[in-house]
């Protein structure tokens, strides 16, 4: 992120942190952080609701 925020190209940054197969490279551009959506969601509490 350092990288690019320093205005790095993304194949340039992707190069110097080593990212060098087309698969890495699309995991790094792809990722979504999910992680506070899916904290909202409780199974228990749904479990809960159906009983």
């Amino acid at each position: 992120m350092k990288l690019l925020e320093e205005g790095v190209p993304d194949g340039e940054a992707m190069d110097q942190v080593g990212a060098k197969r087309y698969c890495c490279r699309r995991m790094l551009m792809t990722h979504v952080d999910l992680i506070e959506k899916l904290l909202q969601y409780d199974p228990a509490e749904r479990r809960l609701k159906a009983q």
